[in-house]
């Protein structure tokens, strides 16, 4: 895949011949990402999909910098700023986990000790936001994602589709530049997926999010504006609609 190596105001993230192998044992290696170069554009949903092991969730850790690379950059885009992971200390990349990028997890990993509004003010609070404006900001996300009913109740007492509108709110509290999602539906009966996914295609086109989503769901590939096809560690092909 033909990678723009110069800013493209389209681009969210830009990952350049991205490497990254694990280490079973000392002398076992398996290299997941072999020299992977893939473009993520803005304002768009993206489908990354392949079969199960095929790196599809350490590319998002990667993207996300949540795991670093063997070898390789990744550039994120900010306005007219190029942030490149690999040349920023480790407290200003924390800033820019917080502060630029969104997550959305399979299970949704919300604190269990705190409420609804709690777990979406959280990372606003971190950014350094006043507990007001968090507060505010967490009520206005949580009706958009239409669960400001049980703003008050703690994660065991809503429903798993409760509980991802409640992460999908948290994951853009801070007006993120991407929000990576991995398996996002897949711990979801068919009724709350469907609404999940309506949910992230609202945002989309009503705000202008940009999201990636790695899955296996046909509802998933079928609702994107691109799919990416992983294998052999690398993008093999990419289908834009």
């Amino acid at each position: 895949m033909l990678v723009e190596k110069v800013h493209n105001p389209n681009l969210a993230v830009q990952a350049i011949d991205l490497s990254k192998s694990y280490y079973a044992r000392k002398e076992v290696q398996t290299q997941v990402l072999k020299n992977l170069n893939v473009n993520i554009h803005k304002g768009k949903i993206t489908a990354l999909m392949g079969p199960s092991g095929v790196g599809k969730s350490t590319l998002l850790h990667l993207l996300g910098s949540l795991d670093t690379p063997d070898s390789g950059e990744i550039k994120m885009f900010d306005g007219t700023d190029e942030i490149n992971y690999s040349s920023i200390k480790s407290d200003d990349l924390a800033k820019v986990r917080n502060q630029k990028i969104g997550f959305i997890f399979q299970f949704s990993h919300l604190l269990p000790e705190f409420t609804a509004i709690e777990n979406v003010m959280m990372p606003a609070l971190i950014a350094g936001i006043s507990n007001a404006e968090a507060k505010q900001k967490a009520n206005e996300l949580l009706e958009l994602v239409d669960v400001i009913h049980r703003k008050d109740h703690k994660p065991m007492e809503l429903s798993g589709g409760e509980q991802q509108r409640v992460a999908i709110a948290r994951a853009i509290i801070n007006n993120p530049i991407i929000v990576f999602a991995d398996e996002p539906t897949g711990n979801l009966d068919s009724k709350n997926a469907e609404s999940i996914l309506n949910l992230i295609k609202e945002l989309k086109e009503k705000y202008g999010n940009t999201f990636l989503i790695a899955t296996h769901s046909k509802d998933v590939s079928d609702m994107a504006d691109r799919i990416l096809l992983m294998g052999d560690g690398v993008i093999k092909e990419e289908i834009v609609k």
